[in-house]
């Protein structure tokens, strides 16, 4: 009855009979003029506004030689509505005798009969429909926003939609199932991340190898799919040497197909990471950390979702200062910075892909002075530019993956808010965050491949990343100026139980080491480490 519905996860009813056409009379001689059309006329519920219909229609006026020529007028009107998301309403070319050169165009406008729900186990029904208010029975949704809230809606930890189209028993009318695949939203979970043992590792030594995290995520605080999230680090071999403390709150706006985040961050430690609503958050220096997220989804494209943000943070790090050469421990500094980002992804049968560019400026915090104590020749007025790519291939039961991240800004930063190359999710093989610099960027190439023994699956990988630090005014303890690249090799394992327990662990062998700095060695070529994580969720 319509033609096809574009938007993802919206299947289309099979498509309609021809519509009738002027009369029943065969088309006229090719040279013959069938009619003069002066202007077109449409009746029924036409959800485009006048000068826009005017605008789609004036192509089509004039002479016209076949019923094939004027009903390519109701084809474009109708590609138009299905462009600005009416995909519920079909446009015919009546049976009429046109007078005067004014031809008429019918809108024919279905409506949604019954909203079906089904697999919600635990989700209630009005749960599932609040996350799609585009399905009203009674009214011809809005496909684009249905796409959007759908988008929105699967980004929920713990339920997924897909949206179906049928025929209904009623006239004019298609019947919509919303099709649920949900877990439970309320859970405990306990990870521990770590790497063997190494001589250059001075940082570890005093605060331990591993990394124990107990937490707690309930994604449907007061049946409104709200999503909370509270997690504690700690040490295992240095229980009294590290403490982080994270907590997560997000809460969609459907009808506005936008989302806003808010986190809190408490490290006394420089490295780490901190599970933030199911993402990683990277600690780059002790202290504490805040700051919130306004997400707006954008209409998409083809079959690429778009989002864009903008995030207001606030980190205060406890930071140790350099002042000719010497080291005071323990001097805070404050960026406040203000962040836009734009966001696509995409996927296809083949695999996916995303990305993200974004821009951050530091609009208020400590003053010039405590910028320049933290680090010498820091501005308390910087800038970056920052930039992520991701993308997967399925190839003969592998999936081949890329990762790159990448950091620009022309300033002298401080240390927390610098590119940092090294660790589990950078360059393996190397300390967490072993290099930082105002610029740089770090590459990962992986292969998963096919399950073997016991759903375990093997993995290759090549690391490689680099970073540029800016010559300070005076020199730094400890600190090389200028760009040093590190590259490693390795194998690893991934293997997942039932969706409750993952295990990651990968062995890796550092091609490219870096340089020693006075005071600080650096992790040479040959090295061998191992890294691991395990994740389990009650």
């Amino acid at each position: 009855m319509l033609l096809a519905l574009v938007a993802a996860g919206i299947a289309a009813p099979a498509s309609a009979q021809p519509a009738p056409g002027l009369g029943k009379g065969a088309d006229a001689p090719a040279s013959e003029v069938l009619l003069v059309v002066t202007r077109y006329q449409v009746i029924g519920t036409n959800p485009l506004g006048a000068e826009e219909t005017e605008a789609v229609l004036k192509p089509y006026l004039g002479e016209h030689r076949s019923l094939a020529s004027l009903e390519a007028s109701a084809i474009a009107l109708e590609t138009r509505m299905r462009e600005r998301g009416f995909a519920f309403h079909r446009v015919i070319v009546p049976a009429q005798r046109p007078e005067l050169g004014v031809v008429r165009l019918e809108v024919l406008r279905f409506t949604l009969g019954n909203v079906n729900v089904s697999g919600n186990r635990f989700f209630t029904r009005e749960n599932v429909l609040k996350s799609v208010p585009a399905l009203k029975t009674g009214d011809a949704p809005d496909v684009v926003e249905l796409a959007r809230q759908l988008s929105l809606a699967n980004e929920h930890p713990a339920k997924r939609l897909t949206v179906t189209m049928r025929e209904s028993t009623t006239s004019d009318a298609l019947d919509a199932e919303v099709q649920v695949r949900d877990v439970q939203s309320s859970q405990l979970f306990i990870g521990l991340v770590g790497n063997t043992r190494d001589e250059y590792n001075l940082i570890n030594r005093n605060t331990g190898y591993t990394r124990l995290t107990l937490g707690y995520q309930n994604s449907n605080l007061f049946d409104l799919d709200h999503v909370g999230t509270l997690a504690y680090t700690t040490s295992p071999e240095e229980l009294d040497a590290v403490r982080q403390y994270a907590g997560f709150y997000s809460l969609p706006l459907y009808a506005l197909s936008s989302q806003v985040s808010a986190f809190y961050v408490q490290s006394d430690v420089d490295t780490g990471s901190v599970p933030v609503g199911g993402v990683p958050f990277n600690v780059s220096g002790r202290g504490k950390f805040y700051g919130a997220r306004f997400t707006y989804t954008l209409p998409r494209v083809a079959d690429v979702t778009q989002l864009l943000s903008v995030a207001y943070d606030v980190r205060s790090f406890e930071n140790t200062i350099d002042v000719l050469g010497g080291v005071l421990p323990g001097t805070p500094v404050t960026t406040r910075p203000l962040s836009v980002r734009y966001q696509a992804r995409g996927e296809r049968a083949w695999g996916g892909a995303s990305g993200y560019v974004e821009y951050a400026v530091n609009v208020s915090g400590s003053d010039s002075a405590s910028f320049d104590a933290a680090r010498n020749g820091a501005t308390d007025s910087w800038d970056a530019f920052r930039a992520g790519f991701d993308a997967n291939y399925l190839w003969n039961r592998w999936v081949l993956a890329t990762r790159l991240r990448g950091q620009f800004s022309s300033d002298i930063l401080i240390p927390g808010e610098q590119f940092g190359v090294g660790g589990a999710t950078s360059v393996r093989g190397l300390r967490e965050r072993e290099y930082a610099g105002e610029r740089g960027y770090s590459v990962t190439l992986e292969g998963v491949g096919p399950a073997l023994v016991g759903d375990a699956r093997p993995v290759v990988f090549l690391d490689h990343g680099y970073a540029y630090q800016r010559q300070t005014p005076l020199p730094v303890a400890g600190v090389i100026n200028g760009g040093q690249s590190a590259t490693s090799t390795g194998v690893g394992v991934r293997w997942n139980w039932q969706r409750k327990l993952d295990v990651s662990a990968d062995l890796a062998y550092v091609l490219e080491g870096l340089k020693d700095a006075p005071g600080v060695e650096g992790t040479p070529a040959g090295h061998v480490k191992l890294h691991f994580s395990v994740f389990y969720r009650f």
